[in-house]
């Protein structure tokens, strides 16, 4: 559905708590099915911290099972919402993470640092039958990044030198 289309009824605050109660415990038991059972079969999984857009419940479980494999601790609590959309079966969310990195996050292919990371996520469902048929999250992945260490600290020699190195590249790039 695009954003722009309310053409179906907005969703009910009942139906939200239920989908808050299970995927919630379904994301903090690492548990796929579960967490994947508020989801419609065709579901469409937008993650800023996916490769690509995920398919149906089987993608989205597996790439949850990868990142729960990189944070066998990792926890999800809502921390603000849900928002409905008054005309349309959208909810929005604001969620705190936690966890451990002490195990490979494959892909992109980073080792296991043992690092403590803590991150918001932001996300937008729709709804169709109850449950949800397309969800957009959003985190920031830098941020995380610099947490385990794979980016400099903001303000960090590493982060100036990292930039001198793109504007030198850019330069040589505008000669060719």
């Amino acid at each position: 559905m695009a954003l722009d289309d309310v053409s179906q009824m907005p969703v009910d605050e009942n139906t939200v708590t239920r989908f808050v109660t299970d995927l919630v415990r379904g994301f903090n038991t690492h548990d796929p099915d579960l967490f994947t059972s508020v989801m419609t079969d065709d579901v469409v999984f937008e993650h800023s911290g996916a490769p690509t857009t995920l398919y149906g419940r089987g993608q989205v479980g597996g790439y949850y099972t990868t990142v729960w494999t990189a944070i066998p601790d990792l926890t999800l609590e809502l921390a603000d919402g849900p928002f409905f959309h008054p005309r349309a079966p959208r909810v929005s969310f604001a969620w705190a993470a936690a966890g451990t990195h002490t195990g490979p996050l494959d892909p992109p292919g980073l080792a296991p640092t043992g690092k403590d990371v803590e991150f918001d996520v932001r996300e937008i469902i729709e709804f169709r039958g109850g449950l949800a048929s397309h969800v957009r999250v959003s985190t920031d992945m830098a941020e995380f990044a610099r947490q385990i260490g794979a980016l400099p600290a903001r303000g960090s020699v590493g982060e100036r030198a990292g930039a001198r190195m793109q504007r030198l590249q850019m330069k040589a790039s505008r000669r060719r």
